[in-house]
C-alpha cells in the first residue's frame, strides 16, 4: 500500500462521501425574502445547518462567534457591503480561511474583479440559478473538507514523526551514559549532533569494554525518512546483540553486514565504521563499510586523515572487511564523523579539506578544549537548516 492509498482511505477522497450537509452554511442578504429562497434552494438538497444574517455587521458578529463553514454573502448591504465583510474576514486570522461565495448582480468587469480582490473565493450571478447555487456551494464545503482533513492527517502524521525521532534520539548516547563510560573506562568521550528537519538515519554508539577500552561506531543509513529510520533502528538491534563479543572489528563488520542483508528493506545501505580503542596498550582496531574514515589530532595540534576501505552493508552477505590496527600516542585525539559532515561542506573527500578545518580550530588550543572548537566549526560550515545529520564523536585520552 502506497502512502496515497493511505491518505485516500484516512481522509476519504471520495467526494460523495463527504459529509457537507451536516456543515454549517451562513446565508447573509438584507432581503428575508431573498434568504428565505436561498434558505429553502440549500434545506431542498439537504443542507439543515443553516444560518442567517441580514447585513453586514450581523455576518461578521456570527462569522467570528458561529464560524460557517461557508458563507453566501450578499454584496448590495446597506451599512456595511458585501466587498467591507470580505475585507474584515480576510483579515482575522482565526476566520480568514472561511469560504465566501459572493452573490452579486453587479455584470461589470470591474466590479467583479473587486470581488475577487477584497477576498471572495467565487461568484454566484443574480437572479439565482438553483443549479449553480448549489453546484457552486457544493464544490467549496467539499473543498472545505478535503482541506481540513488534509491538515488533521498532516498533523497527526507530524505528531507521530515527533514520537519517531525523540524514540531514535534515545538510541543515542545521551549526556548521563558518557559521563558513566568517561567513569569505566577514564576516556574522554564527547559528540555534536546536528539534526536535520527531516528524519534520518545517521547513529553512532559507544560500549565499555574495560578499563581505558571501548568499541565505537559512527552509521550514515542511505537515503531519508521514516523508511532509514527504521532500518537504522533494526541495525541498533543487531549492533546490541554483538557488542561485547570477543569478535575482531573485521569480523565484527561482516556479522552486522550479513544479518543487515536480511533485516534492510530493498535497496537500503548504509556506511558504518567500527573500531576498538584500547589505551592501555595505545591502540586503535577498526574496520570501515563506505564510511568517511576518521582524523587523528596530535597533541602537538597536527591532523593525520586515515582511510576506511570496504563497500556498505546491507549489499551482499559476502563482502569480507579488513581490520586496520594502529598507534595511537598518548594525549592524541581521535575524530570520527558521518559522511554528511564532508557533504555539507562540499569536498569530495575526507582528506585535505576537513583536515584543514580541523587543523585551524585545534590551533593554540589546549587538549581539554579542542573538541569545542572542531564542533563549533562544523556547525559554522553545516548551518541551521541542514539537509542531513551530521555527527561527530570525539575519543581521546591521557
Amino acid at each position: 500500500m502506497t502512502g496515497a492509498d493511505v491518505f485516500e482511505r484516512e481522509i476519504g477522497t471520495d467526494a460523495t462521501a463527504l459529509p457537507i450537509h451536516g456543515c454549517r452554511v451562513m446565508v447573509v442578504d438584507d432581503v428575508e425574502w431573498n434568504r428565505m429562497l436561498i434558505g429553502g434552494m440549500l434545506m431542498a438538497e439537504g443542507f439543515h445547518n443553516l444560518v442567517y444574517a441580514a447585513d453586514g455587521f450581523d455576518a461578521l458578529k456570527q462569522i467570528t462567534e458561529e464560524q460557517p463553514d461557508i458563507v453566501l454573502l450578499d454584496v448590495m448591504m446597506p451599512g456595511l457591503s458585501g466587498f467591507d465583510v470580505c475585507r474584515r474576514v480576510r483579515s482575522d486570522p482565526r476566520i480568514a480561511d472561511t469560504p465566501i461565495l459572493v452573490q452579486t448582480a453587479l455584470n461589470g468587469v470591474d466590479e467583479r474583479n473587486m470581488a475577487f480582490e477584497v477576498g471572495a473565493d467565487d461568484l454566484i450571478c443574480k437572479p439565482l440559478d438553483r443549479a449553480e447555487l448549489i453546484a457552486r456551494t457544493r464544490i467549496h464545503l467539499e473543498n472545505r473538507l478535503l482541506i481540513r482533513d488534509l491538515r488533521h492527517y498532516r498533523q497527526r502524521l507530524e505528531g507521530e514523526l515527533d514520537v519517531a525521532r525523540e524514540m531514535f534520539r534515545q538510541l543515542q548516547p545521551g549526556s548521563g551514559m558518557l559521563e558513566r563510560i568517561v567513569a569505566d573506562t577514564g576516556l574522554e568521550v564527547r559528540s555534536q549532533r546536528i539534526e536535520a528537519a527531516e528524519l534520518c538515519g545517521d547513529l553512532w554508539g559507544v560500549v565499555p569494554l574495560g578499563p581505558q577500552a571501548a568499541a565505537v561506531y559512527v552509521i550514515d543509513m542511505a537515503g531519508r525518512g521514516l523508511s532509514s529510520v527504521l532500518n537504522a533502528c533494526r541495525l541498533h538491534t543487531v549492533l546490541q546483540e554483538l557488542i561485547g563479543s570477543d569478535l575482531a572489528p573485521s569480523e565484527f563488520l561482516q556479522a552486522v553486514n550479513q544479518q543487515a542483508t536480511e533485516i534492510f528493506d530493498d535497496g537500503a545501505h548504509a556506511s558504518m565504521l567500527y573500531g576498538v580503542v584500547d589505551m592501555a596498550d595505545r591502540h586503535f582496531t577498526y574496520a570501515g563499510a563506505a564510511a568517511s574514515g576518521f582524523l587523528l589530532v596530535s597533541t602537538d595540534g597536527s591532523v593525520v586523515p586515515r582511510a576506511s576501505t570496504g563497500p556498505p552493508i546491507g549489499v551482499s552477505a559476502q563482502v569480507r572487511y579488513d581490520a586496520v590496527r594502529m598507534e595511537v600516542p598518548a594525549g592524541t585525539g581521535i575524530l570520527l564523523f558521518s559522511n554528511a559532515v564532508l557533504d555539507a561542506v562540499g569536498w569530495p573527500s575526507p582528506d585535505l579539506g576537513f583536515a584543514d578545518v580541523v587543523v585551524r580550530a585545534v590551533a593554540d588550543v589546549p587538549a581539554a578544549g579542542r573538541f569545542e572548537r572542531i564542533a563549533t566549526a562544523c556547525a559554522a560550515l553545516i548551518g541551521e537548516d541542514p539537509a542531513d545529520d551530521h555527527t561527530l564523536v570525539w575519543i581521546a585520552a591521557p
